[in-house]
């Protein structure tokens, strides 16, 4: 989320950022995001989720790269219902599998011609931060957040490690 809210703000800086792109996605990105972060899954099923996902980036990345329109091409404004729609399936699966969105977001809208590809980064480093914070409160709300081995658990076992000692 960090690193996602740097690229925002140069790229806002630099007038790459489309907020008509952004809001519409949002509004039930993050909802649903939040509802995905608080889904118990099992391991073996989000480990073959992860996997399925990495793989359609990869393929997208290498067989099907994408292309500008050129410069000075009107991009059209997508439609609400569609933005809808979209944020409410690109939230849940980034609230389950623990991602941004951004992968899924970035090609939606260079394909869809709605913008070219450093609004679409714009519009994605904003998306992954808010969607994040909702995939991330939905988790820890649903007591599906894994601190890992830098967070509270391993303070927790290092405490009890050293009474045992």
């Amino acid at each position: 989320m960090f690193v996602a809210a740097i690229a925002f703000f140069n790229y806002y800086r630099s007038g790459h950022f489309r907020g008509y792109l952004l809001w519409p996605f949002l509004i039930t990105s993050i909802p649903a995001a939040f509802i995905g972060g608080s889904i118990h899954i099992d391991q073996v099923v989000y480990q073959i989720l992860l996997n399925l996902i990495l793989l359609y980036v990869a393929i997208r990345l290498f067989f099907f790269p994408q292309k500008d329109l050129p410069d000075g091409k009107y991009y059209a404004r997508p439609s609400f219902k569609i933005t809808l729609v979209a944020g409410a399936i690109l939230g849940l699966v980034s609230g389950i599998v623990g991602v941004g969105g951004g992968i899924f977001l970035s090609p939606l809208i260079v394909q869809a011609g709605w913008g070219n590809s450093k609004q679409a980064a714009a519009v994605s480093a904003g998306f992954i931060v808010l969607n994040s914070f909702g995939g991330l409160v939905g988790r820890a709300w649903g007591s599906t957040l894994d601190y890992g081995g830098v967070g509270f658990s391993q303070y927790k076992a290092r405490k009890s490690f050293k009474k045992c000692h």
